[in-house]
């Protein structure tokens, strides 16, 4: 969740999950596809890296939506307990297992069609330094800060507590080991092959707002996230992008998740 609910789902709401249907998400690819034809003809000389960038996004979005279906799948044919099922499927992000493959392939799809490496998708540099954590961590900060005012502003125009220090936590445990995981997967399609593929055709600013938009429409269950995470997402990327690496990316993720899910008093 990120801390976004707080901010946003005051004034938004929490959407039922079924609003994301596929008309919508029609809708918004439509849209997409409208505004890149459009900003291509008054930037010929982007057009084909537009393109470029559109049709791996598009390919991200098909692991999204094709291969947990498969997964899901697959790993129901096993006999799993409800607690195997959640740490494998169902817990934050997809559990341990549902977004692996999707992560897999894009990774492959990056070093075969556009002949990125691992280093290069992870930003550069593969080992974990201080660098990381203070980017990670500092970036964290302004981002729960934020995410904190707003959530106070929200309690004190709405008269409604926003803000609470969770009671039960043998479950936070649970997830909080399942988003070590489930978050990375999250940044290696987003933060890691799109981000720098973006960056290499249109240059760093436009790859951390992109980066923004197509980490909001990973998260079309909540309209409030939609919004806010289009808004804001770009820090996570200008963490990766200064840090030189993925690790500081993941950092922020995980330590925002772990901040929500102490103190959100939302569901």
């Amino acid at each position: 969740m990120l801390f976004s609910d707080m901010a946003v789902r005051p004034w938004i709401g929490h959407v039922n999950p079924e609003w994301a249907t596929p008309t919508l998400i029609f809708g918004v690819a439509t849209a997409m596809a409208f505004t890149a034809t459009a900003f291509a003809f008054i930037k010929p000389r982007l057009r084909l890296s537009i393109i470029i960038v559109l049709l791996a996004t598009a390919f991200v979005f098909f692991t999204l939506k094709g291969l947990p279906v498969i997964t899901d799948w697959s790993i129901s044919k096993f006999d799993l307990s409800s607690s195997q099922a959640y740490w494998c499927l169902y817990g934050p992000g997809g559990g341990l297992l549902l977004l692996l493959p999707s992560a897999i392939l894009t990774v492959a799809f990056g070093a075969t069609i556009f002949g990125m490496s691992f280093r290069d998708q992870w930003g550069g540099r593969l080992r974990m330094t201080i660098k990381d954590w203070t980017w990670g961590l500092g970036v964290a900060a302004i981002w729960i800060g934020l995410c904190a005012c707003a959530a106070v502003t929200a309690s004190i125009l709405t008269g409604e507590t926003m803000l609470a220090i969770r009671s039960e936590w043998s479950q936070y445990r649970v997830d909080t080991m399942i988003n070590i995981f489930s978050n990375m997967y999250e940044e290696v399609l987003t933060r890691g092959f799109i981000l720098q593929l973006t960056r290499k055709h249109l240059g760093n600013v436009s790859a951390m707002l992109w980066t923004g938009i197509v980490f909001a429409m990973m998260h079309m269950s909540d309209a409030g996230k939609v919004i806010f995470f289009c808004l804001f997402t770009w820090l996570f990327a200008l963490a990766v992008i200064r840090s030189g690496s993925l690790w500081s990316g993941w950092i922020v993720h995980q330590t925002s998740d772990m901040v929500n899910a102490a103190i959100s008093k939302l569901p």
